[in-house]
């Protein structure tokens, strides 16, 4: 069993062994293989991951600047903010190695890229972390932490920054 509490989460880097990845999606097994850390150096999307003593993934994330049409917006949430699209940054994916599925470290990954979403958004604007889940599995996984759905996109969930200011704050 991993401690999955004492992993770190950092940038990708070359020496990250990706090729042993496999979280039961292939395209999410794919793009950390072949493209992730391409994306990474050429500012597309930063992927961070999660990987133990000897280098190899276990899990990982990548985020990017994103917006929300207005339209988008579930009407109770749309009353709060202009008619303009809404910044955001993108969680463009997130995924864990089946080895340690069901330790947590979802959990930690996303508090991690929700971290590094606040810490941004005290510098660029970001109204709301944006998620495309995979399935309905991830819909119920984002749900538990507190996003909601767009109202034209059910699996294009979203959490106000707001919500991630009070949760760091606790």
């Amino acid at each position: 069993m991993t401690d999955i509490g004492a992993l770190d989460i950092l940038g990708i880097e070359e020496n990250h062994r990706r090729e042993e990845f496999d979280c039961g999606e292939e395209t999410l097994n794919s793009y950390l293989r072949r493209y992730a850390r391409q994306n990474h150096e050429h500012n597309i999307a930063r992927t961070f991951v999660a990987a133990d003593k000897n280098n190899r993934v276990l899990g990982y994330y990548s985020l990017a600047s994103a917006s929300i049409e207005f339209d988008s917006l579930p009407a109770a949430y749309a009353k709060r903010v202009p008619k303009f699209p809404v910044p955001a940054v993108r969680i463009a994916r997130l995924a864990v190695d089946r080895s340690v599925k069901g330790e947590g470290l979802g959990g930690k990954l996303l508090a991690d890229a929700l971290q590094r979403i606040l810490t941004a958004s005290s510098v660029v604007a970001v109204k709301v972390a944006l998620v495309d889940a995979k399935n309905e599995a991830a819909v119920e996984f984002y749900r538990h932490y507190g996003f909601m759905g767009l109202a034209d996109a059910p699996m294009t969930l979203f959490l106000p920054i707001e919500t991630v200011i009070k949760a760091a704050k606790s």
